[in-house]
């Protein structure tokens, strides 16, 4: 005889991770540190996680300030045909 599976409610209705996670974020009834670890769980689906800048790009922000302003490379001339 085939046991059954224990089916939790997420899966009965269909709900996926994220959604049941925020639901029991939102619940009010729910204990604080519950709401908190769904939280936790939640955010990296939610929010996207800002890169550190390396050195190399560090440098190269700095030179492409340097050369703004007073030392920029001057636009190249404008080529004007007379045609009469």
């Amino acid at each position: 005889m085939a046991r059954k599976s224990k089916k939790l409610p997420a899966e009965l209705d269909g709900e996926t991770p994220l959604a049941f996670l925020l639901s029991v974020m939102r619940d009010p009834r729910t204990d604080a540190r519950t709401r908190i670890e769904a939280a936790k769980a939640a955010a990296p689906y939610m929010h996207q996680r800002s890169l550190p800048v390396g050195k190399k790009v560090q440098r190269k922000s700095a030179a492409e300030q340097q050369l703004s302003g007073k030392f920029a490379p001057a636009a190249p001339p404008k080529l004007i045909v007379n045609n009469p």
